[in-house]
């Protein structure tokens, strides 16, 4: 009995995806989900489609289950169109990304996360070392308010900055991971020593966990998202940035979450790895 229930859920699982596949009725059901009520005609103007075109391919949609008719005449998502809606800009992030997938990996960022990367879709990707870092230091620069960082590799001149913003009365939470990466001679330099002062202070907070899925970088205006590449490395090349309501949240959420599972940071440099 169980193994027929799964085969009906796995075959009306695939009728889903069948209606899915098709491009048009694809971009109604985004449509519908944009605008909520549309009539016929508006749906085939906005997406270039004839009417005979819009015509079969919402009645497609209505057999489907996943549209309605309402009485005003206007077509309108169901409860199952709007649940299936809502995972469509998840699709969108995966197929949009899926060669720099090959390279770079989400599977250690907690489920939880996963299933939200719709959320993530609005963004874009920044590549190449300097440009990455280009980017992160003005993110960093520009926070009037806080600074979330899960750092990946600290670099001597975004040390300056973050004493230049704590300064200003910036509040930073700062996590740093075994595998966090500094430069000898941010160690070597009075760096510090300083960031210790505004610990002291309350404006700064660290700590420190074993591992992490990600490196964040979140300012009140615009976040940063770093992923580990398939050994585990955060090459610095590769960085997903954005001022979207919904990447910010997903990236505040996921800082927030590894910070809530932390460890107070004592002895930075007996914790992070250091190099020449």
């Amino acid at each position: 009995m169980q193994d027929d229930n799964n085969y009906e859920d796995i075959h009306a699982t695939t009728d889903l995806l069948f209606e899915l596949a098709n491009t048009s009725r694809y971009a109604i059901l985004y449509e519908l989900s944009r605008k909520g009520e549309v009539r016929l005609g508006e749906v085939a103007k906005a997406l270039n489609l004839t009417m005979q075109e819009a015509h079969r391919n919402m009645a497609r949609l209505v057999d489907a289950g996943l549209v309605a008719k309402n009485t005003n005449g206007r077509f309108m998502l169901t409860e199952y169109g709007m649940l299936t809606a809502r995972q469509l800009d998840y699709f969108r992030f995966i197929a949009k990304h899926r060669d720099l997938l090959r390279s770079y990996t989400l599977t250690r960022v907690p489920s939880v996360f996963m299933n939200r990367l719709n959320e993530l879709v609005n963004c874009r990707v920044v590549h190449g070392v300097s440009v990455v870092l280009e980017k992160l230091k003005a993110l960093e620069a520009r926070a009037e308010e806080y600074l979330y960082i899960i750092v990946a590799q600290a670099w001597y001149e975004e040390g300056n900055i973050l004493i230049e913003r704590l300064s200003n009365g910036i509040n930073i939470r700062m996590i740093l991971t075994n595998s966090t990466i500094v430069p000898k001679e941010i160690i070597d330099s009075d760096i510090p020593k300083t960031m210790r002062r505004f610990e002291l202070n309350g404006v700064l907070q660290t700590r420190i966990v074993e591992g992490v899925g990600a490196a964040i970088y979140v300012s009140e205006r615009q976040a940063g998202l770093m992923l580990p590449n398939l050994s585990g490395i955060f090459d610095m090349n590769m960085l997903f940035l954005s001022e979207d309501k919904y990447f910010h949240t997903w990236c505040s959420d996921l800082f927030i979450h590894y910070w809530n599972s932390a460890d107070e940071a004592k002895g930075v440099e007996r914790i992070v790895k250091v190099v020449e």
